[in-house]
């Protein structure tokens, strides 16, 4: 069997594994002038065929398994991956400037957004000092040792008929 050109071999960089299998290349046919044409295989030809596959279909089924041994790798360093960057999210949040403004400054942006909460015409979570205390710890510590804020809650009441 003659093969054709096999691409660059890669190898694993912590064992050195050769990933690409470059002992493993696609074969050609010994019947190339069947492939062109309607032409059947006839005696000994039919033979020729069956030798032919044979072993490349064990050599399917071993790419298969490294395939999938690859792909287990290649999985398990995304999840890698996915949880560094995670880490590094989380660990970017901490340089915020946001974090670096002092608590009497917080106080006085929250107060500046109290007369607007005045004018909901209902209590809601998504408004007003409520609102605040769902961002994060010390917003809800600033807003809960801050009575001014809390000192009017709209309070709307239905009518019934």
């Amino acid at each position: 069997m003659c093969t054709v050109a096999s691409p660059p071999v890669h190898s694993c960089s912590n064992c050195g594994h050769l990933l690409a299998r470059p002992d493993i290349a696609i074969p050609t046919s010994p019947l190339p002038h069947l492939l062109d044409g309607n032409q059947y295989a006839e005696g000994s030809q039919i033979s020729v065929i069956h030798d032919a596959i044979t072993l490349p279909l064990l050599l399917i089924s071993t790419l298969d398994d490294e395939i999938s041994r690859q792909e287990t790798a290649l999985t398990e360093l995304r999840r890698k991956r996915d949880g560094i960057e995670s880490y590094v999210k989380v660990h970017r949040g901490l340089l915020a400037p946001f974090r670096w403004i002092p608590e009497d400054i917080m106080l006085e942006i929250f107060m500046h957004f109290k007369d607007e909460w005045g004018n909901k015409a209902r209590f809601s979570v998504k408004h007003g000092p409520l609102a605040i205390t769902g961002v994060c710890q010390r917003w809800r510590n600033i807003a809960l040792r801050t009575p001014s804020l809390w000192s009017s809650i709209p309070v709307a009441i239905d009518s019934y008929h």
